[in-house]
């Protein structure tokens, strides 16, 4: 049996899964309504844009996870500048230390 799904605010409904550009809204009470993408309001649509560059920011970067679990592998710590600055030089840059001696082994001192 097919389910069926209606959005909140018209009459526009969609059979089984419901597709990727609608979105979930929750009432004052918190309970989700689906929403087609003709019913999503401009203000509504920028706070799920901002939401989802929020995610993206704290998503870690694959690569530096491999990273950092090689250099773990071998007894050692990958770290990453601490610097906020885009103009520092030290911004963005990464070192390897040793975990026992802290010395660093390659890259730039970190933290």
């Amino acid at each position: 049996m097919p389910h069926i799904t209606t959005c909140s605010r018209c009459p526009r409904a969609v059979q089984d899964e419901i597709p990727d550009d609608w979105e979930v809204i929750e009432d004052e009470d918190g309970q989700p309504h689906e929403v087609c993408p003709d019913c999503v309001t401009p203000a509504e649509r920028q706070a799920f844009d901002e939401d989802a560059m929020d995610m993206v920011v704290e998503m870690t970067n694959p690569k530096e996870e491999w990273l950092t679990f090689i250099a773990e592998r071998q007894g050692l710590q990958l770290g990453k500048s601490p610097q906020p600055d885009p103009a520092a030089v030290d911004y963005g840059t990464y070192g390897i230390s040793h975990v026992q001696t802290n010395g660093l082994v390659a890259g730039d001192r970190t933290g």
